[in-house]
């Protein structure tokens, strides 16, 4: 389906718009052709005690709530995982800790995980040098 605009009408009143039924109808619409779109591409948000980082997992995020998640940088965390086979990436952020790590799937295969430097992990000093916090 095309997308639907709303007529707004001629301001300042915009009287020759369309009417509040009307306007909602499309918005409506516009967001059941999205969601109809999209389907359940996206995945669900799952939640486990074991996460394997390398599995198969549909687009999505994945928590591993306890020390049970494998081939991933920590054994606690949340998974966002986007794939487009055979190739996609991956951003974990652990528990309690505040580090980020980052990897990508390129030709079927996974890089090492990377850690993603915040100001979690990270001081400034004197002379505007990161350091390790």
């Amino acid at each position: 389906m095309a997308q639907q605009l709303i007529n707004l009408g001629t301001a300042p009143a915009g009287a020759d718009g369309d009417t509040i039924r009307t306007a909602l109808t499309k918005s409506n619409s516009n967001f059941s052709d999205l969601y109809g779109q999209i389907g359940g591409k996206m995945g669900a948000t799952v939640f486990t005690s074991n996460v394997d980082a390398n599995a198969t997992l549909p687009c999505g995020s994945y928590g591993s709530y306890s020390s049970g998640a494998t081939n991933a940088p920590e054994s606690s965390g949340v998974l966002l995982h986007f794939i487009g086979a055979p190739d996609g990436c991956q951003i974990w952020q652990g528990y309690g800790n505040g580090r980020m790590y980052h990897r990508q799937r390129w030709g079927g295969n996974w890089s090492a995980w990377y850690q993603i430097w915040t100001t979690a992990s990270t001081t400034v000093d004197a002379n505007n040098f990161i350091k390790r916090a």
